[in-house]
């Protein structure tokens, strides 16, 4: 007996292992063309802890207010308060902003401590938490976003030293 070497079944067979094939290169293709177009920027969620601005902010955040050339303007404390792994920093995004804003905290060698969530328009975060700060030079970075397309819209730092609480 004699086996026809081009079956229709054989054909079919083919057939089905191309197209496979041609779907996997494709597959494989655009994944590495999302992976060399994608730049590494993930949006940061909201803030959890961001609570509406109080209306009367007490006089010592007014005489903190920080006017940025990118034409937003934002509260932080200078001098943060640190207690029971709690940093103070007041950081408040005006409700006349067009950007979210986000509060990174870093050691002097640049290290992260800490990192917060967006806060938006008419936002403000009182305290957030760092563990294990040992040094007591910090560096406050505040990193806007602009909000329609979260692209960058500025980076403020300061480096100051935190304060203990006083005891009650």
């Amino acid at each position: 007996m004699m086996q026809l070497k081009n079956s229709r079944s054989d054909m079919l067979y083919q057939k089905k292992i191309r197209l496979l094939i041609a779907g996997v290169i494709t597959v494989c293709v655009c994944f590495i063309t999302l992976i060399a177009c994608w730049n590494g920027f993930i949006l940061p969620k909201h803030d959890p802890e961001a609570e509406q601005i109080v209306s009367d902010l007490s006089e010592q955040i007014q005489n903190e207010k920080l006017y940025i050339n990118e034409g937003y303007e934002i509260y932080l404390c200078m001098t943060p308060i640190y207690k029971d792994e709690l940093l103070t920093v007041n950081l408040v995004n005006c409700e006349t902003n067009n950007v979210d804003i986000q509060l990174m905290i870093r050691d002097i060698e640049g290290n992260k401590k800490a990192v917060s969530g967006l806060l938006y328009p008419g936002e403000m975060l009182q305290k957030i938490r760092v563990d294990n700060l040992t040094d007591k030079a910090i560096q406050l970075e505040v990193l806007a976003y602009e909000q329609n397309t979260h692209y960058s819209a500025g980076v403020v730092r300061v480096k100051t030293e935190w304060k203990i609480a006083l005891e009650d």
